[in-house]
């Protein structure tokens, strides 16, 4: 079985050792956006196995775990397997491993249990190249929480962004749980926006290599990219259309920066602004009818809705004199954005039909929020550890963590969804 990873492919057998269908609805634990919440219990003991990579990767599975944000995870130091043992311990699933080494390839089989079903809800096994183990984990993680909640979860997700390395700006990207990071791009200049599409096939951007602001468009499966825009004057800031058979930009060889409908081969479809001011920073709503950006027709930069079936504009932010990148939810029931609060950027999140913006950080200064495919997390850059760095919180503002932190700055990200 071939699995495409950021244009990379590599090959694995993934053989289905046993899933047993549960018999009921999975079980409702939590409200991700409430000031409580319940977390579920499950054990991830050590895997068996030789050698310390069995160890490393049920090390790798807790954490794949615990970065949902609404798992406990239980005995991750302990040799415990007995399931007996862990309902007693309170644990509501269990996880036992195995890793087999072979001479060129690994095989690492898992299985799920829940305990209070008593039922085995989940079982794989992968063979495959060492290096490729970590993915392998993720590949579970992504299985193990679509049949406890009933959700996609985030563990076949990576977080795209630009990184800053003194004069040059650069396009990398890494797994949800911050690690494998690859170089997108290579034009040894400016890039900016990087935004995949919904299928992760595509990677379009904005460059100067060529001295102007110009969009790309890169096919991450062959690493091609091709010129998608190059008009005169601006041509900034994609946004994908949840299709991915289209997206919006802001360009300006009319004279004004305006939204603009672009098809795959950087035709314009339909302009979808006309002034006043400037309007830029798209997001399209889930279901592809609405479209939340940037403009300055009011004086300073606010965030409006615009209904693509009437092309009706309204404003959505009253409060604050500086509102800007937002990013639509994708359950579709909260945008977030960046808002200007004292001097420093705080992030928001909005009812897309209106009210009282709630802010979710306060260290710091923090921008560019954008959300996980699950809808439960907002990925954005902060610079509360000294730097510009990748940092994640819960929806409602709790457990914020550092991400990612490398050499040089963080600008842009962007999360996609389960498709690696």
């Amino acid at each position: 079985m071939k699995v495409w990873q950021g244009g990379r492919f590599f090959a694995f057998l993934l053989i289905l050792l046993i899933l047993f269908p549960r018999s009921s609805s999975a079980r409702v634990y939590v409200e991700i956006t409430s000031a409580q919440i319940s977390k579920i219990p499950i054990a991830v003991p050590l895997f068996e196995g030789s050698g310390p990579l069995h160890l490393e990767l049920s090390r790798i599975l807790a954490k794949d775990l615990l970065l949902h944000g609404y798992f406990e995870v239980l005995g991750e130091t302990t040799e415990i397997r007995d399931r007996e043992a862990w309902k007693g311990l309170a644990a509501d699933y269990l996880v036992l491993g195995r890793l087999y080494q072979q001479v060129e390839k690994i095989r690492l089989e898992l299985r799920a249990f829940d305990l209070t079903a008593d039922e085995m809800i989940l079982g794989r096994a992968y063979t495959g190249r060492a290096s490729e183990a970590r993915y392998m984990v993720h590949r579970f993680t992504y299985q193990l929480v679509k049949a406890i909640t009933g959700e996609e979860g985030i563990a076949l997700s990576r977080i795209f962004m630009v990184v800053k390395r003194g004069a040059i700006k650069e396009a990398f990207s890494v797994d949800f749980d911050g690690f494998n990071l690859l170089q997108e791009t290579f034009d040894a200049g400016i890039v900016v926006s990087p935004r995949v599409s919904p299928s992760g096939r595509y990677l379009v951007y904005t460059s100067y290599k060529k001295g102007r602001p110009w969009l790309y468009l890169k096919d991450l499966t062959t690493s091609k990219t091709r010129v998608l825009s190059s008009r005169p004057g601006l041509n900034i800031a994609p946004a994908w259309h949840p299709r991915g058979d289209r997206l919006v930009a802001t360009l300006s060889f009319q004279g004004n920066p305006d939204l603009y409908l672009l098809d795959l081969r950087g035709r314009i479809i339909r302009r979808l602004t006309a002034g006043p001011g400037a309007n830029v920073s798209a997001t399209f709503s889930p279901d592809g009818q609405q479209l939340a950006f940037v403009s300055d027709r009011s004086g300073t930069p606010q965030i409006y809705i615009l209904e693509l079936g009437s092309g009706r504009i309204r404003r959505l932010t009253y409060k604050g004199s500086y509102n800007t990148s937002p990013s639509w939810s994708p359950r579709g029931d909260r945008l977030a954005y960046a808002g200007l609060v004292e001097g420093r950027f705080q992030i928001f999140t909005i009812d897309p039909r209106g009210g009282d913006p709630v802010m979710v950080t306060s260290l710091g200064s923090n921008e560019t929020p954008v959300w996980s495919p699950d809808g439960r997390q907002i990925a954005f850059v902060s610079n509360r550890s000294g730097r510009r760095a990748l940092w994640v919180i819960m929806a409602n503002g709790s457990s914020p963590r550092l991400l990612f932190s490398p050499t040089g700055e963080v600008y842009d990200p962007c999360w996609s969804g389960n498709v690696y």
